[in-house]
């Protein structure tokens, strides 16, 4: 509602409220891996026995980052959330709005994620006022790529800062996607100068690698600094590349 204010009060301005919705989300798997199999029923979801479906089902978390102003956004991980079963949720007081879906699992590699055909990985999800929306349909897989490598310069760029705390990792190592996407590029870490990023889904990335800092990866101008310390690398499903890469400072 607009109002207009002109030296004295507003009257006769009337807010309506509008319930936050829900929107159903529906996960297809297409989990082929033998381990997977293997495994049977032999399941936990919070302590309690669950198939090998609804163990998959409980890795995937559902984050809705707000595009616009004034927005709140939400993550959902199915456990505590939503009352279908099977492979269906809810993802439960949703605003309305414009919003960035990131989906994470941490089995397999999410495919595809849609919304009454528009694809959720290239383009925001529209919710209008009460929440309702298409469900979204989110597909994972478990056929993604390996990329395995090391940083060149590791020893040069780290010298006398060989002895790590626990835990601690001295940079990162960035596969930022080459296509317009709304999805937030893989993050592998190394204390050593080896690392290996697993379940990589098929597509074109940027290999980076940096000490910690402060990434612009959605800032094109930022990011062309970097390029000749970069690779570029195409992912078929089940591929297997080695790496080679050359350790950045974020540039100030």
């Amino acid at each position: 509602m607009n109002i207009g204010v002109k030296g004295g009060g507003v009257e006769g301005a009337t807010l309506s409220l509008v319930p936050n919705g829900s929107i159903q989300v529906n996960v297809k798997q297409e989990m082929t891996a033998s381990e997977m199999a293997s495994q049977g029923s032999s399941h936990e979801v919070n302590g309690k026995p669950a198939s090998k479906s609804q163990y998959i089902l409980s890795s995937v978390q559902v984050n809705r980052l707000p595009l616009d102003e004034f927005q709140r956004g939400g993550m959902g991980g199915f456990g505590q959330t939503g009352t279908a079963d099977g492979e269906t949720r809810v993802l439960e007081h949703v605003s309305p709005g414009r919003y960035r879906v990131h989906v994470n699992t941490q089995l397999g590699y999410v495919a595809a994620v849609n919304s009454g055909g528009l694809d959720l990985l290239h383009n925001p999800l529209v919710v209008p006022p009460g929440g309702t929306s298409s469900p979204i349909e989110i597909t994972l897989r478990d056929d993604g790529a390996t990329v395995e490598g090391t940083i060149e310069n590791w020893r040069s760029e780290t010298q006398g800062r060989d002895t790590l705390l626990p835990g601690q990792q001295l940079a990162c190592i960035y596969l930022v996607p080459m296509t317009e996407t709304m999805a937030a590029p893989l993050v592998g870490w190394t204390g050593d100068g080896h690392f290996s990023l697993q379940q990589v889904p098929p597509g074109s990335y940027r290999a980076l690698a940096f000490k910690p800092g402060e990434l612009e990866f959605t800032n094109e101008e930022a990011m062309k600094k970097y390029e000749a310390k970069s690779q570029v690398i195409q992912l078929e499903a089940g591929q297997k590349q080695e790496l080679k890469l050359q350790l950045n400072a974020v540039s100030e």
